[in-house]
């Protein structure tokens, strides 16, 4: 039985969200995000990279598996698993209502991407069987980072996947 390549679904969900236009820029366009990656960011702070942007990352929980089918020949032949990203997007704005105007964009967005596409289709084959928000939050910005304006949202993305 395959195991889920969880790099790959998070990848896929960047190429969904890279190829929405109203999100994404390559050209560092006003009000949008000029990266969005995989995996958490290098550096220890919010200002080791350029906002806005955003990454997707494991939640924590991040996965359970179970016994959705038979086992035969003392093998089980199929098993479902429930697993949770975080997209995490970030801004800085040293107004606070700016900056909570943009984060709800970002937010309003990213979601109606991702709401359009449950199962990750994207341009290729599906990933999942079924994605959906559980959960959105703020992000807890260190002391040295709010001073300088950091803002942040997370959205708890939770999938689920049968393999067999």
């Amino acid at each position: 039985m395959a195991e889920l390549n969880h790099n790959t679904i998070k990848s896929k969900i960047v190429a969904i969200l890279k190829a929405n236009t109203a999100l994404y820029t390559t050209t560092a366009e006003a009000n949008k995000l000029g990266s969005i990656t995989a995996g958490l960011p290098q550096g220890n702070s919010l200002s080791d990279s350029m906002p806005p942007y955003a990454f997707v990352t494991n939640a924590n929980p991040f996965e359970s598996i179970s016994n959705r089918g038979a086992v035969v020949s003392n093998g089980v032949k199929m098993l479902e698993h429930t697993f949770q990203y975080d997209i995490v997007f970030v801004v800085n704005e040293s107004d606070s209502r700016t900056g909570e105007l943009r984060l709800d964009n970002f937010q309003k967005t990213i979601l109606d991407t991702l709401e359009a596409d449950v199962d990750l289709t994207g341009t290729g084959s599906a990933e999942v069987d079924n994605s959906f928000p559980i959960r959105i939050d703020d992000l807890r910005v260190e002391k040295s980072d709010k001073g300088m304006g950091f803002k942040g949202r997370v959205i708890t993305l939770k999938l689920i996947k049968v393999s067999n």
